[in-house]
């Protein structure tokens, strides 16, 4: 039994070791480069790059976890995915089971790879250009140096230091990855570029020295990014820090270009793996060129990195003659080549003594040395880097890009046959003519003696031509002379260069006038032309002509603008206005140009005037126009004499009314209602039509010619009147209809009645000053009808849409009368609505102005329909949700504004009833929205969606209340026909379709799901075998615990 147990203990100790083992596995995934491992056998700490993994959502935490494990102190750089670290053996046993890491390899390292340089690249002759006077010395642009350091104390570096901020310094800030000199250690790092090598001062030098010897783009400005110990080692952590450096700071100090004089391995192509590579590409994005050495290893094959990476700048190295240093790398990727000497050591030198096999340039002492190399050879194409920078951004262009430089520099270099070496061809850099190919400016042209000045009259047969030609950088190619824009002559050249003199001697025998100028182009091609001159042959007059106001104009006001237009084949000196407003006047102004609109404005007193415009061109040559025009001012208004009064008619009469006025000029007359009323030019007033019995407003004008306007107002009532005979104590009606009412009458005695009624539209006030006015009736009858009156019936007639428009509950109108004495209205006391046959009535027992007003409805029509109104006093709405069936269901008395809501299939819907009339219901339903009118017993039928309907049917109205049928429809569908035939095979969509990455990525990683399996294996079995032996271990010991002894 104790055999059993512990064999079953083993078994499960055994499991769960191979758990912990898999596990261990899984998580050992960090790839170490064996040059780490290697090295830290022998040394006790090691620089590395870690570097994170591409998945990991959040890298800053994961940097800082790391930060932790290997202390802080030893952290130097912090990249986008990756940490330089030093790391002992204890801190790699740490970070090797760390699953947020990809790998861990060792930092690579790279080493440090002129007076009279200047004249072979044409710097010196760069530099005496001017381009809007200010010479090509690379002025404004700033050269990032990655290297040494620089002493920046040094007399031609400027001799101070900027320290970030000062940018009078030539060495206007930097900083320091290497303070100790020797380790670079984490925490040896300020702000202090001082070279101990000497390397960094020389570059320097060659790049921008500006005193006893001259750099390439000697007022430009440096960043030194010191990145070396003293004896010239660079670690690739610090220097991928220092191209960052440069390219996030290139905006604040306008860097254009990093110059990099160091290098290690050879590659024979590109190296776009090579570590620097993605902040290089970063660099040449922000249009700031890399310029990198090639590397001094006698290789003509290949190249030392980073110089090797597609977007950086390789140069090689030249001798003083022109011919390929023999030390240089050089290979077919090479971009271009400068002069960095002969010979391999160093020697002396000073300024105006030059090594005739070395470049000198300043040194970290306070002196000069003489150096050769291919760190000689980069800051050469750097600063010419600077230069070209410097000249397209005086001639307002956006700056060059990396490709843009090397193909100007390539295309105007000085060939190198390296027919010894590489058996290539190279291009040495030329500035003064990659200057001149990248000059866009046109030459400047002037005219000069004895070229006529502009607008010349002359008589003579021919005229000389003389202009003055400059070009800032190219000289001039030709010029040519065009003759009124039709003809080219070529110009005679005095001289060449950049500034000539071209002259022609033009003959014509045409007459009229010319216009002439001059072209001209450099030997790029910028072509300019001259300004456009004018010559006159003849002496034509200026053509004058009146524009307004028009001739015989009268004006209503003291004020005229007076419109002229002159034109003339010379220009025009001056145009005149002329009047006589006071004897003959001139209202003179100063013009230009051979064609002119002006506008004169002068003030007037009422009479009649004569005028005319003036003009004369600058060969004093002057016309007025054709003829002179005349105008008058009018200020007086016409007058009604006499005013004309309000007027009455009988219904069917024909109205006729006489107006009369007075003006001192003609004048028309004109009504506002031309459709029921005209007025002939006589003032005579007539009817167009058959007027209603109402009161009309005729608002009559008068205009005379000057635009002068009077006007009044005058009534027209029209009224009926009906005659009637009344026998005694018998009701008679007494048809209205004309004035929508009706009277019945029932007098004492036998009476002949006239009854006079007119329509008048009752103004709501004092009693009725809550309601709302539809419309009244002014009843007016003889004595005998008033004396013998016993009751009087009046109906007043009115329709729906009188009823809709007036905003009024039908059943709550009223009859009113208005009290005269009392200046109110007085509800009448026997009176109600007829709503089936449309009027409102009231029993009388006198005669008055009558007017029927109502109530506003408790629910008056919303506005919008859509929901509960909202400001502007919108009325309530009533909501009643429902069930939708297929058998239908009426719902009854349903006044306006009541929304029926209901869901089908998960989508709510609203039903609404909008407007209940006497026969017709308007609805609106939510979808669209759909707005539509049932009449009673109409029906209609709406898609809710693909599969079922509403249907509504409008079943009664009553009371203006709405008895609706709904009910669903569910749309039936036909099974689809079983197709037989064999079905297409389906086309894979891109998304069902496996790509060749895929497939690599399945072959070249198949370690993750062999470890998955083996985990998910591992942890089955040990569930399985854990479940089983428990069951039997506790079967057993359960059968032994109930045993009979």
């Amino acid at each position: 039994m104790i055999k059993k147990r512990v064999v079953f203990l083993l078994i499960i100790f055994l499991l769960i070791s191979l758990v912990i083992a898999v596990n261990a596995a899984n998580n050992r995934n960090v790839k170490i480069s064996s040059e780490v491992q290697q090295t830290l056998e022998t040394q006790k700490n090691v620089k590395v790059f870690i570097k994170l993994k591409e998945q990991n959502n959040n890298l800053r935490s994961i940097k800082n976890e790391i930060e932790d494990q290997i202390g802080e102190q030893n952290v130097k750089h912090k990249f986008k995915n990756k940490i330089s670290a030093v790391i002992s053996e204890k801190d790699l046993e740490k970070l090797q089971n760390n699953n947020q890491i990809e790998s861990i390899r060792l930092i690579g390292t790279r080493n440090v790879a002129l007076e009279d340089s200047l004249p072979l690249i044409k710097a010196t002759n760069t530099h005496s250009l001017q381009f809007n006077s200010i010479n090509l010395t690379g002025k404004g642009q700033t050269i990032c140096i990655i290297d040494s350091g620089v002493n920046y104390s040094h007399s031609d570096l400027g001799g101070c230091y900027g320290n970030n901020t000062n940018f009078s310094c030539k060495i206007i800030g930097g900083i320091d990855y290497c303070s100790d000199d020797v380790t670079c250690n984490p925490g040896f790092e300020d702000d202090n570029p001082m070279d101990v090598n000497g390397h960094g001062t020389h570059v320097s030098g060659i790049v921008a020295a500006n005193g006893s010897i001259k750099g390439v783009a000697p007022e430009a400005k440096i960043i030194m990014i010191k990145a070396s110990n003293s004896s010239g080692t660079f670690w690739d952590d610090d220097l991928i820090a220092a191209i960052e450096w440069c390219t996030d700071n290139s905006s604040t100090f306008n860097i254009s270009v990093i110059s990099m004089s160091l290098g290690g391995g050879a590659e024979s192509s590109y190296c776009n793996g090579d570590s620097l590579a993605p902040y290089i590409n970063a660099a040449v994005a922000k249009n700031i060129s890399v310029v990198v050495a090639t590397g001094n290893e006698y290789n003509t094959t290949h190249i030392s990195g980073p110089a090797c990476v597609q977007n950086a700048t390789p140069v090689g190295s030249t001798t003083k003659s022109d011919t390929m240093s023999s030390f240089s790398n050089r290979n077919n990727i090479t971009q271009l080549v400068a002069p960095g000497g002969t010979l391999s050591n160093s020697g002396a030198c000073s300024p105006g003594t030059m090594d005739s096999n070395r470049i000198c340039s300043t040194w970290k002492d306070g002196s000069y040395l003489a150096i050769s190399g291919t760190s000689m050879a980069t800051p050469h194409v750097a600063g010419a880097v600077a230069l070209l920078q410097q000249f397209y951004k005086l001639q307002n262009k956006p700056p060059l890009t990396t490709e843009q430089i090397e193909t100007t520099l390539n295309n105007t270099g000085t060939i190198i046959n390296d027919s010894g070496g590489s058996g290539l061809i190279f291009r040495r850099i030329n500035t003064y003519a990659a200057i001149q190919s990248l000059d866009e400016t046109p030459p400047s042209i002037t005219f000069v003696s004895p070229t006529p000045i502009n607008y010349t009259n002359t008589t003579n047969g021919s005229m000389e031509i003389n202009v003055s030609i400059i070009d800032q950088i190219n000289n001039i190619s030709s010029c040519w002379f065009e003759w009124n824009y039709t003809t080219n002559i070529t110009m005679n050249q005095s001289s060449s260069g950049t500034s000539v003199t071209c002259y022609l001697n033009k003959s014509f025998t045409e007459q009229g006038v010319f216009d002439y100028r001059v072209y001209a182009n450099d030997s790029q091609n910028n072509v300019n032309v001259s300004e456009t001159r004018q010559i006159n042959v003849s002496n034509a007059q200026p053509n004058v002509t009146i524009n307004s106001p028009i001739d015989n104009y009268n004006s209503s006001s003291n004020t005229i603008i007076f419109n002229c237009t002159a034109s003339d084949a010379l220009n025009l000196t001056n145009i005149t206005l002329y009047h006589n407003s006071s004897g003959w006047t001139a209202n003179t102004t100063n013009t230009s140009g051979i064609n002119t609109n002006y506008l004169f404005t002068q003030n007037f007193t009422e009479g009649i005037y004569i005028w005319n415009c003036y003009a004369c061109d600058n060969y004093n040559s002057c016309s007025f126009a054709t003829s002179n025009r005349t105008f008058t001012i009018d200020t007086t208004f016409p007058y009604f004499n006499p005013l004309p009064t309000n007027q009455e008619i009988n219904y069917s009469q024909q109205f006729g009314y006489d107006i009369n006025a007075t003006d001192n000029n003609a004048f028309t007359y004109s009504v506002n209602d031309t459709t029921n009323f005209a007025i002939n030019q006589s003032g005579y007033i007539t009817n167009n039509t058959l007027l209603d019995v109402i009161t009309y407003s005729l608002n009559i004008t008068i205009n005379d010619t000057a635009g002068n306007e009077n006007s009044t107002i005058i009534s027209i009532t029209v009224k009926l009147n009906k005659t009637s005979n009344i026998t005694a104590n018998t009701s008679t009606d007494i048809d209205l209809s004309q004035a929508d009412s009706n009277i019945t009458l029932f007098l004492s005695n036998n009476v002949t009645t006239t009854i006079t009624v007119s329509k008048k539209a009752p103004n709501a006030s004092g009693t009725t000053s809550s309601l709302s006015s539809l419309k009244g009736i002014n009843i007016t009858v003889n004595s005998a009808t008033s004396g013998n009156l016993t009751w009087a019936l009046i109906k007043i007639y009115y329709n729906s849409t009188e009823i809709t428009s007036a905003n009024i509950d039908e059943s709550t109108l009223k009859i009113y009368y208005y009290n005269s004495t009392a200046g109110d209205w007085q509800l009448e006391s026997d009176q109600g609505v007829d709503t089936i046959n449309n009027y409102v009535w009231a029993n009388v027992t006198h005669f008055s102005l009558f007017g029927a007003f109502g109530s506003a409805p408790s629910d008056p029509p919303c506005s919008g329909c859509g929901g509960s109104g909202g400001g502007g006093g919108g009325s309530s709405i009533t909501t009643e949700t429902i069930v939708l069936t297929r058998y239908g269901i009426t719902h009854t008395e349903l006044r306006r504004n009541t929304q029926l809501i209901f869901t089908s299939k998960d989508q709510e819907y609203t039903l609404t009833i909008k407007k209940v009339e006497r026969d017709k219901v308007e609805f609106v339903f939510t979808i669209d929205p759909i707005k539509f009118t049932l009449n009673i017993e109409e029906e209609k039928t709406i898609d809710l969606n693909s599969d079922e309907k509403i249907y509504i049917k409008l079943e009664n109205i009553k009371n203006r209340k709405a008895d609706i049928t709904l009910r669903k429809i569910v749309k039936i569908q036909l099974l689809p026909i079983i197709n037989l035939t064999k079905p297409k095979e389906e086309t894979k969509t891109e998304e069902s379709l496996i790509t060749t990455e895929e497939i690599t990525e399945q072959i070249v990683e198949p370690e993750k799901s062999v470890k998955k399996q083996i985990i998910g294996m591992a942890i089955t079995t040990i569930i399985v075998v854990i479940g089983l032996a428990s069951f039997f271990f506790f079967k057993k010991s359960k059968k032994n615990k109930f045993r009979l002894p």
